[in-house]
């Protein structure tokens, strides 16, 4: 995984607009309201890493951003138990896991322009030239922050869903996960069916996948296999 975070990390710093150097104002965000009624114990800042120095600075319920048109960004972390995985793609885009109460998903933060985050379930993949990602995730109790299958395109200082919907059925198939790209225009996904692990999750990394591909020639589609069918299409 580090070297694919390697070389996405540099794609998307060519492709990223350029981004004003400064630094951004932790006291914007926490001069807005946050919800009285949020119980959540943790009292420390989420403890960001050292390659978000400049760029970012947190308190107990925000982390700030500072973005391409010189602003400070808010994000909310107030409700998370915690935040785990915080990283950087390229100059643009930051990311962290997050959990909260009986809920998860991934904050992407997006730096260009005046700023702008999603939540995509789980860690985005980035295609090869860092043009686009793509996002799948599927829970048993429909805990997750996203819960589908998305593919966004990042040209310029945009981001735009490409595709967005509900993803693959969650019975009796689970562990969804994008294992990678080939090419720009096809995704290899894996899963694992039920009765192969029988919700011993702490043997399931160690269970024979079942391997899909979705493509462009075949609208996205999930679709069983281990081969890119292009096709006529791009």
């Amino acid at each position: 995984m580090a070297g694919s975070s390697a070389l996405a990390a540099i794609a998307l710093a060519h492709a990223a607009p350029a981004l004003a150097n400064e630094a951004p104002d932790i006291s914007i965000c926490d001069d807005l309201p946050s919800d009285p009624y949020i119980t959540v114990d943790r009292v420390d800042p989420i403890s960001l890493p050292a390659d978000w120095e400049g760029v970012a600075t947190s308190s107990r319920n925000w982390i700030a951003i500072w973005t391409e048109h010189s602003r400070t960004y808010c994000v909310e972390t107030a409700w998370m138990f915690e935040a785990t995985n915080l990283e950087r793609f390229g100059e643009r885009f930051l990311g962290f896991d997050w959990i909260g109460l009986e809920a998860f998903g991934y904050v992407l933060i997006d730096r260009a322009r005046q700023g702008r985050e999603i939540d995509t379930g789980s860690r985005p993949i980035f295609s090869p030239d860092g043009s686009k990602f793509a996002t799948l995730q599927r829970s048993d109790a429909n805990y997750g922050g996203f819960e589908g299958f998305a593919i966004w395109q990042t040209h310029g200082n945009m981001l735009e869903p490409y595709i967005v919907n509900a993803g693959p059925p969650l019975y009796p198939m689970y562990d969804w996960r994008i294992d990678r790209w080939e090419g720009e225009h096809c995704l290899h996904i894996s899963a694992v069916p039920y009765d192969r692990f029988e919700g011993k999750w702490e043997i399931l990394p160690g269970v024979t996948r079942d391997h899909y591909v979705s493509s462009a020639s075949n609208d996205w589609r999930i679709l069983e296999g281990v081969e890119c069918k292009m096709g006529n299409r791009p």
